[in-house]
């Protein structure tokens, strides 16, 4: 009898586990913003807060979004406009009228949890939100991230990346209005002046 009760917890148990999932092909957001960053090497420390207003798109393999950020340490405001093309591997970053182009070194970062992840547990917010959460090593960048992605459409609602040294940068961010599909498709368009 004890055998088979304990086989019974082990098949609960393991049913309870979230297990890897991957996001939408397309979707956008909102997010607040949080980022402190040490460089050991100057022994200088900066805090920002910003927003972003996203946009993922995995079947043009392009990541694009609208960036307003307050640098508490330098003083600065910025407006700017990003967007990655990894069919191309560019990034343009547009901040009013000038337009920098920059070679992209890594692909485009894998839209699903990796395999491998450790799994965080799985926690309810108000108003019925389910929330699965995960930990992994991103082997592109080496940074620390863990993600908290909503239980039924995998859809981002939790961030933070902790980057390693001897620049130390931990980005927390929280997810908002999160929709599938591209809100504005606009938002890939690359001005006449980058080019």
């Amino acid at each position: 009898m004890m055998k088979i009760l304990l086989l019974v917890g082990v098949v609960l148990l393991e049913g309870s586990f979230a297990k890897p999932c991957c996001m939408p092909d397309q979707w956008s957001a909102v997010t607040v913003d949080t980022v402190g960053e040490y460089n050991r090497d100057l022994d200088s420390a900066s805090l920002l807060y910003g927003s972003r207003t996203y946009y993922h798109d995995n079947n043009a393999s392009a990541i694009a979004y609208f960036e307003v950020s307050d640098n508490t340490t330098a003083h600065k405001h910025v407006s700017k406009h990003v967007i990655k093309n990894f069919k191309q591997m560019k990034m343009y970053t547009i901040v009013g009228k000038t337009c920098t182009t920059e070679d992209l070194q890594n692909k485009m970062p894998p839209a699903c949890i990796p395999d491998d992840a450790t799994s965080f547990g799985h926690h309810m917010y108000p108003g019925g939100v389910s929330v699965d959460t995960w930990f992994w090593k991103d082997s592109s960048s080496g940074a620390s991230v863990r993600l908290g992605v909503s239980s039924d459409r995998c859809l981002p609602i939790t961030e933070s990346n902790l980057s390693s040294g001897p620049d130390y940068i931990l980005r927390t961010s929280l997810y908002q209005n999160v929709t599938t599909g591209i809100r504005d498709p606009m938002a890939f368009f690359v001005p006449t002046f980058c080019t």
